[in-house]
């Protein structure tokens, strides 16, 4: 069939059309996922540790500023993902490193590999500290002791039980584990708050104005706070093999599945950091977890859920690491071979198909009825990119053992899981969450003539992520030197059960 026998209207169209190649196929057999089954598996993507340490973020930032990030932070990343998934869709490229190998070649996606690698390094040495806290207080609830129990051997006997599955190749046999994880979550914040609102009710002293901040008026803690925020909503991972299995994926279906997940996320976190905070005030730690008794029921069945889901989510970030690492040498190899020249990705052939340009989200020409458009075949302009087996058994059973051991040290040694999370956000994570998929979508729409929102929204967001990268980078690397993080709230802001007003928070910077 022709384009030409594409049928037009006597009116011109408002907006031109562009092609897009959607892989799979739209009308693929894999393509079983409902929007409402791809909007719960993404946010049950967002919703990790990560949200245990919103409280803290709070009680360092205030409860207006904190908010105001979540809010920014939630627009930033639905917008990150939409232009991800029309990267994409543009340039037939199925995963992450793909769509950034098409856009800047073969040396950026051997730098992307290294920049997952290591970040995905720093969130299991994070999930490590969670389970450390987590499991250290079961066991003083479960098995009492008078002796207080070492938190590096009480991770050290839950990783031997964990590293099988750390080896496995494919966690399908874990995945139901997002459903526990939100579950978990859920159960967590109805105690929280229960635990929130008993506390305030029986001492409304608490709720003085001068013990409850509103916003810091110190620029060191509000630049430490957005990278916890930010981090809290990265899913850029999963949302390509979410669009992958997202039955009849227009853009109006996709468009819908980011929005109802970042707007779910959005208003668990809110809840969440405020009910923690208003729990704790300038006590808050930078895991909720650890600002209550072991010996309290009321949160108890929320910690061992979120317990057990963090034991399966660390092996669920070992496995991407491991392949990001195992991959490392032959991308050198090969990028090393080619002089660094190797040929640019070209859109995959025969699933390209007529649709509206995304120059709005709520576009209306090809949705419905997609099968009826035509098909342009593109496959004498595949490249195919041929990769090697991989390593043996050897191989992967060493370099498992060798993440496992790396990232036990350093939870064993690091004071908080906040300060993981500082540091891999203000760098790692602005870059994979907002300044790559904006510089792609810059780089994919540069032949189109013209400006419109998106690639002013594109522009904007990749030069204050940058900058933002920069200070938040550099705020956490000096409180990282002048002693470290600190693990509880009301050693930054104002000690709220104290008369004197110091604020240790501004010293040294």
């Amino acid at each position: 069939m022709s384009l030409n026998t594409f049928s037009f209207t006597l009116k011109p169209p408002s907006r031109t059309l562009s092609l897009e190649t959607i892989v799979p196929h739209p009308d693929d057999a894999s393509r079983l996922t409902s929007v409402v089954s791809a909007t719960f598996n993404l946010v049950s993507t967002v919703i990790g540790g990560g949200v245990l340490s919103l409280p803290f973020a709070y009680a360092t930032t205030g409860l207006l500023l904190t908010s105001i990030y979540i809010l920014v932070a939630a627009i930033m990343a639905s917008f990150s993902l939409y232009i991800l998934c029309s990267c994409s869709r543009r340039t037939g490229m199925e995963t992450y490193g793909e769509v950034v190998r098409f856009c800047f070649g073969p040396g950026a996606e051997l730098a992307v590999e290294c920049i997952l690698a290591t970040f995905l390094l720093f969130v299991t040495t994070a999930y490590m500290i969670l389970m450390r806290d987590i499991n250290t207080s079961l066991m003083e609830f479960f098995f009492p002791s008078e002796e207080p129990y070492d938190g590096a051997k009480v991770l050290l006997v839950t990783l031997m039980f964990c590293f099988p599955c750390m080896l496995l190749k494919s966690l399908h046999s874990l995945r139901y584990n997002c459903y526990v994880g939100f579950a978990s979550v859920l159960t967590l914040l109805i105690s929280i708050t229960f635990r929130a609102v008993l506390t305030n009710l029986s001492n409304p002293s608490r709720l003085h104005p001068g013990n409850v901040l509103i916003i810091t008026s110190s620029p060191y803690d509000a630049a430490f706070s957005f990278p916890l925020v930010a981090l809290a909503f990265l899913s850029q991972f999963n949302m390509l093999s979410v669009h992958a299995s997202l039955k009849d994926p227009t853009r109006p279906r996709v468009t819908r599945v980011i929005n109802g997940s970042i707007a779910t996320c959005t208003a668990l976190f809110l809840l969440f950091g405020a009910a923690g905070y208003m729990y704790a005030l300038g006590e808050t730690r930078d895991n909720i977890i650890l600002n209550f008794e072991p010996d309290d029921k009321v949160v108890l069945v929320g910690k061992m859920g979120l317990g057990v889901t963090i034991m399966a989510g660390v092996s669920m970030i070992v496995l991407p690491c491991r392949e990001a690492l195992m991959s490392l040498p032959r991308k050198v190899r090969k990028y090393g071979r080619r002089g660094g020249k190797g040929k640019k990705l070209r859109p995959v052939g025969e699933e390209t198909r007529l649709l509206d340009r995304d120059d709005t989200f709520d576009d209306g020409v090809g949705t419905e009825g997609h099968k009826n458009v035509p098909y342009l075949d593109l496959s004498d302009e595949v490249d195919t990119l041929v990769v090697g087996s991989g390593c043996g058994a050897a191989a992967h059973f060493l370099v498992t053992l060798g993440i496992t051991a790396a990232c036990y040290m350093g939870a064993s040694f690091c004071p908080g899981v906040s300060t993981v999370w500082s540091i891999c956000g203000s760098s790692l994570g602005f870059v994979i969450a907002y300044i790559l998929p904006s510089a792609c979508y810059l780089k994919v729409r540069q032949k189109r003539k013209g400006w419109n929102r998106r690639v002013v929204g594109a522009g904007v967001m990749l030069v204050v992520s940058m900058v933002g990268m920069t200070l938040c980078t550099v705020q956490a690397v000096a409180r990282l030197f002048n002693g470290g993080v600190k693990t509880q709230a009301g050693d930054f802001v104002e000690d709220f059960y104290d008369d004197d007003e110091e604020v240790v928070s501004g010293d040294g910077f």
